[in-house]
């Protein structure tokens, strides 16, 4: 009986083990940018892994786990893991419900319970661009500052940069925009008819050479260095030029 027991035990295990597979492939943005650092856990599991610098992951599953994918500001996804390839793209989290009111001329930005009212008709208020720099100890150019957040002072308008640096916000001329962040100084500008801006940073506390580790700096300098050669040929292509 004993016997039986342990042979049926072992073949179940086997065909578990059978089901276990690698699943892999790229995370990207709403807009088809690779994200760096984004989570992918196995639903129930203590088995986890993040994107590496080109967006990609690779994690191994059984044929019913479910993974789930979260970074910072993006929606989490939820997807089966039954394929080898699984393709994901976050979306951002940052979208208000907002109610249709009867037209008034008069009408300004209000807060009612949980609903949001903007006046589109404010001929100063648009969409603007942009992009955050820093110095980095590893590199002879600045480089994007990735998820700094950039927050309209007084309002609840708020964005993250992403991989790139880059960031979209509403603002209304003459609106304080604060830029901040984990180990960031945090710097305000204030906004004018300019339509996108360029902003350099101070270095920020993640440049720590002289209290790190001779092989975590190696690493860290590697990575830059990788950041600092894509940087410098999306440069040349245009990549972070402001028109205006």
């Amino acid at each position: 009986m004993n016997s039986k027991l342990i042979l049926a035990l072992s073949i179940f295990s086997q065909l578990i083990f059978s089901q276990q597979k690698i699943v892999s492939e790229v995370v990207q943005d709403s807009v088809g940018e690779i994200i760096i650092g984004a989570t992918i856990i196995v639903e129930g599991t203590n088995t986890v892994t993040n994107t590496d610098l080109n967006g990609k992951y690779s994690i191994k599953a059984n044929l019913n786990d479910f993974l789930v994918f979260s970074f910072t500001g993006k929606k989490n996804q939820r997807i089966c893991a039954d394929k080898d390839v699984i393709n994901v793209q976050l979306l951002n989290n940052d979208i208000k419900l907002t109610e249709v009111l009867p037209y008034n001329s008069n009408i300004r930005a209000k807060r009612k319970d949980n609903y949001t009212y903007v006046d589109k008709t404010d001929a100063n208020t648009k969409i603007i661009r942009g992009f955050v720099f820093d110095n980095s100890y590893f590199t002879n150019i600045p480089i994007p500052v990735i998820q700094a957040s950039i927050e309209v002072k007084g309002t609840e308008r708020k964005t993250m940069t992403d991989t790139d640096g880059k960031f979209e916000i509403e603002v209304t001329l003459g609106d304080k925009l604060i830029i901040s962040g984990l180990g960031i100084k945090t710097q305000t500008i204030i906004i004018t008819n300019i339509n996108c801006y360029k902003i350099y940073l101070n270095k920020n506390l993640l440049d720590y050479p002289l209290i790190m580790s001779r092989r975590v700096a190696r690493i860290n300098k590697r990575y830059y260095q990788k950041i600092e050669r894509e940087v410098t040929d999306k440069l040349k292509k245009g990549f972070y030029d402001c028109m205006d």
